[in-house]
């Protein structure tokens, strides 16, 4: 393909959604073309902040996005098989590849499809969700195997968590990790540690402090 491959990713988050812009800002002038979908309200500041990526593109107000008629477009979409709106949105940016999360576009859209589950914390943690959201990832998770999409991990642990809750299926992990991009940014990470007073071997762990983010396994 002489071209790049148009890569069409509805919105998770803004700017608060630190995964999905540095990826962005890693690999958009790579092979891949990202088409990000956002909604008509994103906030200015994370609207400016997509827009300042190199070789990201960003539409717009894309319908599918948006919450209003969102049940019918998942009845639509299995039903026939198609959400019809999505589908119109990725015909009319040329995309090539749909990336899907936290959707569902139907077992036919006509396009190549990657499904990403990011973990399976409902299932080793329900105690963590309402009855309403369990069933709301269950439902989906069992929905994406029964349209056997091809699934995105992030780790070998979770395909055996797939494997374990949900069968066989097409999985390609890709395990994420962003490198520092410069050295000023080890520099800076340097200077950081001296104020901290730091040993000149430490462990560091930038997770966020969720409820289901283990840490102590780690000072264990």
């Amino acid at each position: 393909m002489s071209r790049k491959l148009r890569l069409g990713i509805p919105q998770i988050g803004g700017t608060d959604w630190r995964g999905g812009v540095n990826y962005l800002v890693q690999h958009g002038r790579g092979r891949v073309a990202p088409v990000v979908f956002v909604k008509s309200d994103l906030a200015a500041h994370d609207d400016a902040r997509l827009r300042t990526i190199p070789g990201v593109t960003v539409v717009d107000g894309a319908p599918f996005m948006i919450g209003k008629g969102r049940g019918r477009r998942l009845v639509d979409a299995l039903l026939t098989g198609s959400d019809r709106t999505a589908a119109q949105a990725f015909a009319a940016q040329a995309i090539d590849v749909v990336f899907e999360n936290a959707a569902f576009f139907g077992a036919r859209l006509p396009l190549p499809t990657l499904s990403w589950i990011p973990d399976f914390q409902h299932r080793h943690m329900p105690q963590l969700f309402n009855r309403r959201d369990y069933w709301h990832r269950e439902i989906g998770f069992r929905t994406l195997m029964a349209a056997r999409r091809p699934i995105m991990l992030s780790s070998g642990d979770a395909h055996r968590d797939l494997t374990r809750f949900y069968g066989d299926a097409s999985v390609h992990i890709a395990r994420f990790a962003v490198a520092p991009s410069a050295p000023s940014e080890r520099a800076s990470a340097a200077r950081v540690a001296e104020r901290h007073e730091l040993p000149e071997r430490y462990l560091f762990l930038p997770n966020q402090f969720w409820r289901h983010k283990n840490h102590v396994v780690v000072i264990e």
